[in-house]
């Protein structure tokens, strides 16, 4: 009977040596100037507590072996801190690389034999031009829409210029964010297989919809499923739903304030029509201003049909949202929180950009979201 436990323990031992083989990661590395016995560090998550393994130079040159708990996850290799507290990232799985650098260039370097890297490397070399881009466009609509809030605060007459710059503006931002990640979504629905589709996908989490997010997700398949990108994935995707609107396509219980300071069920609100849409905007928003004419249109021509308009305010001064309504004459019901983007209705919502206008029907079930005029009003000729 022991010679059978012993066999058993023996066979468990083996078992579990060669599922940790699989995951082995050898690292060689070439520092020139780097002085011999200086420590490495290699950790996971960036953080020493995480050192996953650890040796020394030899005339700045070293090799190890670590144990990756997962594949396609980056490491954070260190030097001795007396050398320089910068560090080197590298997107890693099972096999072997080389790190090629200098001490005086330090954490520069050069990756060899690392296709996962390389690939990553790559890509967001080609990213970067677009990332630039976007970003000096949103930094150009920040300028634009403070300009504005001035010009309202000093209750300037000269606005009209600077409203059709920001609705320029808010234009291009939206187009160059469909041509930066147009091309991450191509690669992962031609990669579903790949670590790198996974970290993609992680990195688009903020401003994807949930139901696109699950779309992708879905398409994702084999190893990329075990790895450590995929975990984040999952989390992260948990923690969206968690402040998000979309659960099983429906409402939920949602009380805001109306002008008078009522507290108002929104889910009452959408029981008397047939089809509402939640228009989301703010006073200081000009694009959200510029199209309430054409707003105000679409609900006067179906409002007997059974259509009716809810207006969310991401305001957060009651006198602003007020005197805008005031002004735009605003014919339907308006309700706010008064907490701006911080509040639960905007995390609800998952909005990330105004306007962003949701139609709902009667039984709160979400017919579209983040709809856009011509996609409301053809549902609307369609169905009343």
């Amino acid at each position: 009977m022991k010679n059978y436990i012993i066999i058993v323990a023996l066979l468990f031992l083996s078992l579990n040596s060669f599922a940790q083989q699989k995951n082995i990661v050898t690292i060689k590395g070439i520092i020139e100037d780097l002085p011999s016995e200086t420590r490495i560090y290699i950790c996971q998550n960036g953080v020493s507590v995480d050192t996953i393994g650890t040796t020394v130079t030899k005339n700045g040159k070293f090799e190890t072996k670590v144990f990756l708990k997962k594949n396609g996850t980056f490491l954070h290799v260190f030097l001795d801190s007396s050398f320089s507290k910068r560090e080197l990232i590298v997107f890693a799985e099972r096999g072997s690389f080389t790190i090629e650098a200098s001490l005086k260039h330090w954490p520069n370097a050069t990756i060899k034999e690392n296709k996962l890297n390389n690939e990553l490397t790559t890509f967001m070399e080609k990213d970067n031009t677009n990332a630039s881009i976007l970003k000096n466009a949103i930094l150009n609509l920040n300028q634009i829409l403070g300009e504005l809030r001035y010009l309202r605060d000093t209750k300037s007459s000269d606005t009209s210029r600077v409203i059709s710059n920001s609705l320029n503006a808010m234009r291009t931002v939206d187009s160059l964010e469909n041509v930066r990640f147009l091309p991450w979504k191509s690669y992962i629905k031609e990669n579903p297989s790949s670590y790198f589709s996974a970290f993609l996908l992680l990195k688009m989490i903020p401003i994807m919809k949930v139901d696109s997010i699950d779309n992708y997700l879905g398409l994702l398949n084999g190893q990329v499923r075990e790895s450590e990108q995929f975990d984040l994935l999952l989390t992260a995707i948990e923690i969206k739903k968690k402040n998000s609107l979309i659960i099983a396509g429906y409402l939920p219980e949602i009380v805001a304030f109306d002008v008078n300071r009522r507290a108002i069920d929104i889910g009452v609100e959408i029981r008397k029509t047939k089809i509402t849409m939640l228009d989301f905007w703010a006073s200081w928003c000009a694009p959200c201003r510029e199209i309430m004419p054409e707003l105000k249109e679409l609900y006067f021509k179906y409002k007997d049909k059974g259509f009716n308009v809810v207006g969310i305010s991401q305001d957060d001064h009651y006198i602003s949202w007020v005197n805008a309504i005031t002004k735009d004459k605003l014919p339907w019901l308006n309700v706010s929180d008064l907490q701006g983007n911080r509040g639960t209705i905007a995390k609800l919502f998952n909005i990330y950009k105004l306007p962003t206008s949701y139609l709902v029907d009667n039984n709160g079930k979400i017919i579209l979201a983040d709809a856009t005029f011509v996609e409301i009003e053809r549902y609307l000729k369609s169905n009343l």
